[in-house]
């Protein structure tokens, strides 16, 4: 993350001595992204707003709708849910725009779990209906562990027991070498935590939170390692999950 803001921020610096405006908008996107992912969210938001300023009024549906997105994490920084919410809702209405289906899937994702933040499990479960119906609309095979661990997580909070999908994607994921993906680990911790099962809970905790930690590992700024340790979900990973259990309770 660390190198491809550099690498972007490089490009933004030499597109603007060249004048060429739909590169600078293009490169400020490309820039916000590691560093949304990195959690370093006030960049990310002047790199958002920065490309916004530049395709306004040019009905660049796609872009618009990463704008948003990024949008929609800042507001999360700053503890304002409300205004998450709205900012990804217009994000997925942006991908629907721009035909774009993956990125709308991804953004309807991230309003899931922000649903889930909120403990508004039956929303949540009219979200997944709706990005099935979008997955089902990709040609070929579209996979998403992070998508389908929430799926488990939130028929197990909407008072579904049925264990069969939570072991089954637990089994598939173990089988993945080297697997960096931290968050299917943590739904499947939480939902397991949610009914008891004690040591499969902290068995998917303990292995998301080294995923953290690995990641963090590689990213070359120590200063970057730090936000991404603190970057939204992945400070969640790092509390303990009676923590987490705590907070569904409220």
């Amino acid at each position: 993350y660390s190198k491809s803001i550099e690498y972007g921020e490089n490009a933004i610096a030499k597109f603007k001595k060249l004048n060429m405006t739909n590169y600078i908008a293009i490169a400020c996107n490309w820039t916000a992204e590691p560093c949304c992912r990195a959690g370093l969210y006030n960049k990310m938001y002047e790199k958002a707003v920065e490309a916004e300023n530049l395709i306004l009024g040019l009905d660049d549906f796609f872009r618009e709708g990463k704008v948003e997105y990024f949008k929609s994490f800042y507001a999360l920084s700053q503890n304002d849910f409300n205004e998450a919410l709205s900012h990804i809702e217009t994000s997925i209405d942006k991908f629907n725009l721009a035909n774009n289906t993956v990125q709308e899937i991804e953004s309807s994702i991230e309003k899931i779990k922000i649903l889930i933040e909120l403990n508004e499990f039956d929303k949540a479960s009219d979200i997944i209906t709706k990005v099935d119906h979008l997955i089902n609309q990709i040609k070929g095979n579209y996979v998403n562990d992070i998508f389908t661990s929430i799926k488990c997580y939130v028929d197990i909070a909407n008072g579904n027991n049925d264990l069969s999908d939570l072991d089954s994607l637990l089994k598939e994921i173990k089988k993945i070498k080297d697997y960096s993906f931290a968050e299917p680990y943590w739904y499947l911790a939480r939902a397991y935590n949610n009914i008891n099962y004690n040591e499969l809970a902290q068995e998917c905790h303990l292995k998301s939170k080294e995923i953290v930690e690995n990641n963090a590992q590689i990213i070359t700024n120590p200063n970057h390692q730090k936000s991404y340790k603190n970057a939204i979900y992945n400070k969640k990973i790092l509390l303990d999950l009676d923590e987490v259990k705590i907070e569904e309770a409220d």
